[in-house]
């Protein structure tokens, strides 16, 4: 103090109405004499920024929501944070328009036809964050065809191994489709002796 004044730096961390007070021995800023001080967020940091995805495993061509929580270098929400804060690029699929409420930006993400992991590079004001990019998980749909591959000639009346294959709309293996079905084939004659063709030893034709 000189002459009863005295300054100090003053420096508070959390976003919050602060009533900043002091003592002195048996003096004391307090009721009226404290100081009050509305914090704001400083600028958004890709350090403590954080990404949530809403579901991390999707289904061929389905939607889930990618939301970035934009912070600052202390970890405060940055309620004011825009949609032009935040950037993310999905190695495959699309992403929709972000929407920023409250400090959280929140997009649609249309996954791919093709199934397997997609990876999502969240940045904030062209700084990624820290870690591994976030990943999607595209699972193959239900079951919508069946195809038949194996040699395309053949002896009359030898066997050949065939595969079928189940593939869902957008062509991927449907990995779900499992267990005991009936099958019924079709599409082979009769032989001029009257022989039946077979798959699985079961005659058809």
């Amino acid at each position: 103090f000189t002459a009863g004044v005295a300054t100090a730096p003053l420096a508070v961390v959390r976003v919050e109405r602060a009533l900043v007070a002091a003592t002195a021995g048996t003096l004391a800023a307090a009721g009226a004499d404290r100081l009050p001080a509305v914090v704001a967020a400083s600028a958004p940091s890709a350090a403590h920024t954080t990404m949530l995805v809403d579901t991390t495993t999707v289904s061929s061509g389905g939607v889930t929501m990618v939301r970035v929580t934009v912070r600052d270098s202390l970890g405060n929400v940055v309620t004011t944070a825009t949609p032009a804060a935040v950037s993310v690029t999905p190695s495959g699929g699309t992403l929709g328009t972000f929407t920023c409420v409250a400090g959280t930006c929140s997009a649609p993400f249309g996954a791919p036809a093709t199934a397997g992991p997609v990876s999502l590079q969240v940045a904030v004001g062209g700084t990624p964050l820290p870690g591994a990019p976030a990943t999607i998980a595209v699972t193959a749909g239900p079951a919508a065809r069946l195809a038949i591959t194996g040699a395309a000639t053949q002896v009359a009346g030898a066997t050949q191994a065939i595969t079928l294959t189940a593939y869902d709309a957008a062509g991927n293996v449907a990995t779900t489709y499992a267990g005991t079905r009936s099958l019924a084939f079709s599409g082979a004659l009769a032989s001029p002796a009257g022989n039946l063709p077979t798959a699985a030893a079961v005659a058809f034709g």
